[in-house]
């Protein structure tokens, strides 16, 4: 027999500044992680955005199962905008590499 540990995962970025450190515990306790509504991200949210990737990058690593639903679809989930700084634009083209979003729009076509 078989037993799957799930643990609904309810992060708010902003409230809670986990890292590394606290995923690979829930990874250490748990089978799979499910995370809901996940909020769509845009330059001003870069922070959130890199606890995110933190996140996925240790579950990816740690062979977990991840159940997610979120407000866009995965090539969709860092809004970028027309109107950045150049400091602004940099740090977006560095979250885009890190998400890999032109690699997810591809295997989507």
């Amino acid at each position: 027999e078989y037993c799957v540990e799930i643990i609904p995962v309810v992060l708010n970025f902003r409230r809670q500044p986990l890292g590394a450190v606290d995923y690979l515990e829930i990874c250490r306790q748990f089978d799979t992680v499910l995370l809901a509504d996940v909020p769509q991200m845009n330059i001003q949210r870069r922070s959130e955005a890199r606890r995110f990737i933190t996140l996925i990058d240790t579950l990816y690593d740690n062979k977990m199962q991840l159940i997610c639903s979120a407000e866009a679809p995965p090539d969709l989930l860092f809004a970028l905008h027309n109107n950045l700084s150049d400091y602004d634009q940099h740090h977006a083209k560095v979250l885009i590499g890190d998400l890999d979003i032109a690699k997810v729009r591809r295997q989507n076509a």
